[in-house]
């Protein structure tokens, strides 16, 4: 289904666009001097400041690339901790 939705629109996908969000914390990463650790709005978001610092580290265009990999690898991250952990309690 994901191919589905990315063969649809190829011009713009994930790898090709760059979210508000996202743009927030890069800004934050490129020209300010913002740390990691501080608050955004009340919220702590070390995550996805932590993301874009390391996309800032990067040449501009590969931003959309890193930050979409990144933010796959991390729900992916969750999905396996979460449904890793269900089936341990349940013996056979």
């Amino acid at each position: 289904m994901a191919l589905l939705w990315l063969t649809r629109q190829p011009d713009f996908t994930s790898f090709t666009t760059i979210y508000i969000d996202d743009v927030i914390f890069l800004n934050h990463a490129s020209f300010e001097s913002v740390g990691i650790l501080a608050p955004h709005y009340g919220y702590l978001n070390t995550l996805p400041r932590s993301t874009a610092a390391f996309a800032a580290a990067m040449p501009q265009a590969y931003a959309p690339i890193v930050i979409s990999v990144a933010t796959a690898f991390v729900t992916f991250a969750g999905m396996v901790a979460i449904l890793g952990s269900r089936n341990q309690h349940i013996r056979c």
